[in-house]
């Protein structure tokens, strides 16, 4: 749902995120990735696109435009499943969030991001 953000939302809801997540947790965001090769489903899923959900989509992001985003709220941010600007697929296995990303298919791109210095949970008690 984070594709429902335009820049400036997504920045405030960065830093909402940052100031929640507690000692020991991670966000996990995935979205319709921006750089996927295949005009087709960049059609679908750009900003007002033809598919199915895109009439709320504010913004069609790429690893670096999330990243930077959260980055910028001051939050760590691991890459998983991503197209690059090569267009190269790219999928961090060694993460043990990765399974998230099982039954997501290869549109979408995925990351987990932390705390930079203390890792957070989602929720606050």
């Amino acid at each position: 749902m984070w594709e429902a953000f335009d820049i400036e939302e997504s920045l405030v809801a960065a830093r909402n995120c940052f100031r929640f997540l507690k000692p020991g947790g991670y966000l996990r965001v995935a979205v319709p990735d921006g750089n996927h090769p295949n005009p087709l489903y960049i059609a679908d899923v750009r900003p007002g696109g033809s598919g199915s959900g895109a009439e709320d989509h504010k913004f069609l992001y790429t690893h670096s435009t999330l990243s930077t985003v959260f980055e910028s709220a001051g939050l760590k941010v691991n890459l998983l499943e991503y197209f690059d600007e090569d267009v190269d697929s790219t999928l961090w296995s060694g993460h043990p969030q990765t399974d998230l990303l099982n039954g997501l298919g290869d549109l979408t791109l995925g990351i987990v991001i932390s705390h930079f210095l203390i890792l957070r949970s989602f929720l606050m008690q």
